[in-house]
Parts: structure tokens; C-alpha cells; sequence
């Protein structure tokens, strides 16, 4: 089931508000958090509310990547990292321009975080279709395309894939899943984001990190 909480759009960033992202996404602020500034997630939406809170899904069907592909990925990385970011995680990115599908919200994860990053890879879709394996169009997979190709891929991609160092992630500007129970979005447009500097502090103008 679905679990999402919404606002009217009338009301603005309250410092109750704030409060509460503070507290609730502590481990968050612990590990995006150096010399005072905070560095930002960004996530486009098709949702069109100054805030809300979001529970993530717990299977997620992609968008589009094929499906085989799709659990292919998540099989290899739940083998290095004990759980399915393609299927449980929030796509996050640290660069604002290749956020946007929708509208640009600032996401902060909630309660204890996991997340998976590769230093090489911007999206795994893109890539997959830069080494011949989908069609870079429509991303079906092409004809030619045998499992053994698919597997070795996916293989030496998952290679390049880290679970730590959340500032470098999000500097790198590549994809980002993470793991939360729930995670509070802003949206960027949103009456009052001048108050974004109590959750980000020197950093929070966003863009320039």
C-alpha cells in the first residue's frame, strides 16, 4: 500500500517543518553533512506540492528498463549489498539539471539510510544501452543480445558500485538509490525555500557544491 502525505499548496516551509526533516533524518545530516554544509538530493516528480512525505516502494516496477533486466540487477545486488536498490530505493542525483522528470523536489531520507553509487556510472539505463545491450530509443533489448552478454555486463557493472561515502555520491552527480523508511520532499519552487538554509546551512543555495 501506498503511504503519502500531503499539504494544501498554500502552506509554506514551517519551522515545524524543519524540525521534524532535522530530527527524523539525522543519519542523513551525518553522512551528506562537512564543515557545516549539508550537500543536496534532488528527485523529479510528477507531483506538483510545495512538500510532502512519502513512504518508498517496496517493489517498484522500472519505468524503463526491461523487466528481465530490471530483476537481473537487483539478484547481482543484493548479492554484494544484502538488498534490491532498483526495486526498493529512491532514485536521488547530487546535479540538478538531471533531476528533472516533472518537478524538482529536495529529498532528505528518514530514520537509518542505505544507499549504492558508482563513481563511473551517471545511469544504469544509459549505460546498458552505451554497451549494446538495449536499444537506445526505446531500451528493449536488442536482438543480438544473448544472457550470457546481459550477465557479464551486469556483472562488471555492479563492480564499480560503492554503499559508502554519501558527499562523494552526491558530488559525482551519478545515480543514487537509497534505502529509507520514508522521505520528505521540497519542492524547490515551494513559498519560503529562502528557509532551505536551516536545513542546508552554507551549502544550501542549491547547485554549486
Amino acid at each position: 500500500m501506498k503511504f503519502i502525505e500531503f499539504i494544501n499548496e498554500s502552506e509554506s516551509i514551517t519551522d515545524d517543518l524543519i524540525t521534524k526533516i532535522k530530527t527524523e533524518c539525522r543519519d542523513y545530516y551525518k553522512q551528506a553533512t562537512v564543515n557545516k554544509k549539508t550537500y543536496q538530493l534532488y528527485r523529479g516528480m510528477k507531483i506538483n506540492k510545495d512538500w510532502f512525505v512519502k513512504k518508498p516502494h517496496k517493489n517498484r516496477t522500472p519505468r524503463d528498463t526491461p523487466i528481465e533486466i530490471h530483476k537481473a540487477l537487483d539478484e547481482e545486488f543484493k548479492k554484494k549489498f544484502g538488498w534490491k536498490p532498483r526495486s526498493e530505493g529512491v532514485f536521488c542525483t547530487g546535479d540538478y539539471p538531471e533531476s528533472y522528470y516533472g518537478n524538482v523536489y529536495y529529498i532528505f531520507p528518514a530514520g537509518k539510510i542505505k544507499f549504492v553509487w558508482s563513481p563511473t556510472i551517471e545511469d544504469i539505463t544509459v549505460y546498458l544501452s552505451n554497451k549494446d545491450i538495449l536499444d537506445s530509443y526505446d531500451f528493449i533489448i536488442l536482438p543480438d543480445v544473448t544472457k550470457e552478454n546481459i550477465d557479464e555486463t551486469i556483472k562488471n557493472m555492479i563492480d564499480t558500485y560503492k554503499d559508502d561515502d554519501l558527499i562523494a555520491a552526491i558530488k559525482s552527480h551519478n545515480e543514487i538509490s537509497i534505502k529509507c523508511n520514508k522521505y520528505y520532499a521540497i519542492n524547490i519552487n515551494a513559498p519560503n525555500t529562502s528557509d532551505l538554509n536551516k536545513l542546508y546551512g552554507d551549502a544550501w543555495n542549491f547547485g554549486v557544491l
